[in-house]
């Protein structure tokens, strides 16, 4: 089953750098795919869009859809590929996202929380851009996650960077 959603993602994301955004959601919409495919729709776009063009676009009802968490997962990952996009309204807007998805939410085939998932990409993504500039927000992602693992993880490699 995850071999067909990765071969399924993978083509959605390879359609989408190929055609416009409205004739990949025509597709995504179809009956083989459905809305979890809206993440690798956007994944083409969200490493060169900024973070305001993107909320722009997750204005179309598609994305409209309870407990998928469409929202939250495109806008971390823009947020986390794209260095232009580490401000801190930017931050301050992920936030109050995250902070409303239910603790108990899972992230696809992850061992981790979905809100877990989101702290940790948010926090590397600080990280490797610029760890003293960012501290604040790279500590309060930090004190979010509620995975030891995690939050062991993003300690090491906020003190590997300071060194």
């Amino acid at each position: 089953v995850w071999d067909m959603q990765w071969i399924k993602s993978n083509f959605i994301e390879a359609y989408s750098e190929k055609h416009t955004l409205e004739e990949t959601f025509e597709l995504v919409d179809k009956k083989e795919f459905g809305n979890e495919y809206l993440v690798p729709a956007l994944n083409p776009h969200i490493k060169t869009k900024y973070f305001a063009e993107i909320k722009s676009i997750l204005i179309n009802p598609c994305f409209d859809k309870p407990n998928l968490y469409l929202k939250e997962i495109i806008l971390s990952n823009t947020f986390g590929k794209n260095n232009a996009n580490h401000t801190v309204e930017n931050f301050n807007y992920l936030c109050d996202l995250l902070l409303q998805i239910p603790v108990k939410v899972r992230y696809g085939n992850s061992d981790f929380s979905l809100k877990d998932n989101l702290w940790s990409l948010i926090a590397e993504s600080l990280i490797d851009n610029n760890v003293r500039i960012f501290e604040k927000e790279i500590d309060f992602c930090t004190k979010k996650i509620s995975s030891q693992i995690l939050k062991n993880g993003i300690k090491k490699l906020t003190q590997s960077q300071i060194k």
